[in-house]
């Protein structure tokens, strides 16, 4: 009886969207050249959200405490990342695809919030079905609607993270959320045919290229990003103790073997609990690198840090840091 009610509640809070869904019609948004960069005019198509990312790339006052060798390498990727999060304003269909911790989720979010304040996500594993995301009728008739159907009634971003796990019934149902605004409909119990509403707007992530998932899902995204380095302002945020090691872990292109696994969310979650807990680096690399992460012990992590600050070269640094692991 609890969970009638509660699900009974949950569709009462949806009636506004679902009525507006029923007998409104959606309005793709007009598309304005005017908006459109000349580096992205072929591929933008829609016109820009109301709201706009504000990005200042860094400048070389920021990399005082940064190597020599890896200067222009940060601000060439802070150039790359100005672009990409200047472009993705103008796609309501996107994709970010690259290796593991270089900031694909977050772009997504961060380009959600600002179109729209807030979002859905989820992540698709390979035991995911489409009724897990379109929602589901139980036996009493009533239907709850999943995270996708809500997305399209509210006028919220939705974020798939994972998205090549897709299989089975999800990857037809995927085609239907990342048609175009103005081809997009869903048959849907109880509701009939839906449509997105206006602000709705469809993000994915995959650590895997496009030529790997199916190419008619891939075809309905109107930008597909390769994202290979992180945002290099994350560094800048970073206590200035563990910047050249985070810096020299997540960019340069042969990093010591032992840092190459620390991804963009380690030294984020490290310099984080530095600051949240005044912890200094022995402390916040214990608390970081609990259980002797993959050999790299949080005693090593330190002695690395330490030895690579003093060095002045890339060269330099990844001798030390090798060596001072490995000893």
């Amino acid at each position: 009886m609890q969970n009638h009610i509660n699900m009974q509640n949950h569709i009462n809070n949806l009636m506004p969207h679902m009525a507006n869904a029923m007998t409104g019609q959606h309005m793709a948004p007009a598309h304005n050249p005017a908006l459109m960069h000349p580096a992205h005019a072929v591929q933008a198509n829609v016109a820009a959200p109301s709201v706009r990312h504000t990005y200042t790339p860094i400048g070389n006052s920021d990399l005082d405490t940064m190597p020599a060798d890896l200067r222009p390498l940060l601000i060439e990727e802070s150039g790359r990342w100005s672009d990409l999060q200047w472009a993705v304003q103008y796609h309501d269909r996107a994709m970010f695809y690259g290796p593991p911790g270089t900031g694909k989720s977050r772009l997504a979010v961060t380009t959600a919030l600002s179109s729209a304040g807030t979002y859905n996500r989820t992540t698709i594993t390979d035991e995911t079905c489409w009724a897990e995301i379109r929602g589901s009728r139980f036996a009493d008739g009533t239907f709850i609607p999943g995270i996708a159907v809500e997305s399209w009634l509210q006028g919220v971003p939705f974020i798939v993270d994972e998205i090549d796990n897709a299989g089975g019934d999800t990857v037809p149902g995927l085609h239907m959320i990342a048609d175009s605004p103005d081809m997009a409909s869903m048959a849907v119990p109880g509701l009939g045919t839906i449509t997105p509403a206006e602000g709705f707007r469809f993000f994915a992530t995959s650590n895997m290229s496009p030529d790997t998932m199916p190419e008619a899902l891939m075809d309905r995204f109107s930008l597909k990003a390769f994202v290979p380095k992180p945002d290099p302002l994350v560094l800048m945020r970073l206590p200035k103790t563990i910047r050249a090691a985070a810096g020299f872990s997540l960019f340069s292109d042969s990093p010591a073997k032992s840092l190459q696994g620390l991804t963009t969310r380690f030294w984020v979650n490290m310099g984080g609990a530095m600051d949240r807990y005044g912890l200094n680096v022995s402390d916040a690399a214990k608390a970081m690198l609990a259980g002797n992460r993959d050999g790299l012990t949080s005693k090593a992590l330190v002695r690395a840090i330490n030895v690579a600050d003093a060095k002045d070269s890339l060269e330099a640094e990844a001798a030390a840091i090798a060596d001072a692991i490995e000893d």
